[in-house]
């Protein structure tokens, strides 16, 4: 960041950490705390209590924000957070079984997923395991990859518009070369409810 910010031309940023402010640099992000609140404030009008969180790598800035946002939402909600329902994984499909297998163990009744992948792979993994989603399960991811609407039962998730978000960046941009002032832009993200998530059995 340093090194960048020193070339000392209109720099934006997609997706990183609160960077000082600079009038060469801004950033465009979308807010990771309120997607997962959303998904997790969905599940918890559903019912459930225990919703274990299947998150990515701890390094990632995204990930902190992601974890930021599951323990807030159970905050809100009255309910204790157990850091025994965490499970890092890696952003990718593999991770999906092992983090289900662990989950499975606690007692969960939903998983919370920062990404796609990993819910889609903890949604295989429980479809080989004869779990029937969102019967003995409810699953939410985070993306809105475009496999989630192919998958049965589809994905319930959060949406970032991609295009969306290179048009802020663009008109941010645009605006900066005119030396009009600008600051960092926050998008809150759409919660997708598909046929992934329902009320849990004991309710």
């Amino acid at each position: 960041f340093q090194e960048v910010q020193e070339v000392f031309v209109p720099l934006i940023f997609w997706g990183a950490p609160p960077i000082a402010e600079q009038a060469n640099v801004c950033a465009v992000t979308y807010d990771s705390i309120v997607g997962i609140g959303k998904t997790m404030a969905h599940l918890l009008s559903l019912g459930h209590r225990r919703i274990g969180f299947l998150n990515g790598n701890s390094g990632a800035y995204v990930s902190q924000e992601r974890l930021d946002g599951y323990i807030l939402a159970l905050t809100r909600a009255g309910v204790s957070f157990d850091p025994t329902l965490v499970w890092e994984g890696n952003y990718s499909f593999a991770c999906g079984a092992p983090a289900l297998d662990y989950f499975l163990q606690k007692g969960v009744t939903a998983i919370c997923c920062a990404s796609d992948k990993m819910a889609i792979g903890a949604a295989q993994a429980a479809t080989q395991r004869g779990l029937s989603i969102p019967e003995d399960l409810s699953i939410v991811g985070y993306d809105d990859d475009p496999l989630c609407s192919s998958m049965f039962p589809s994905l319930t998730t959060v949406a970032q518009d991609f295009f969306r978000i290179g048009r802020v960046a663009a008109t941010l941009m645009t605006c900066m070369l005119r030396g009009l002032p600008v600051g960092p832009v926050s998008i809150h993200p759409e919660l997708l409810v598909r046929g992934s998530t329902a009320a849990p059995k004991h309710t």
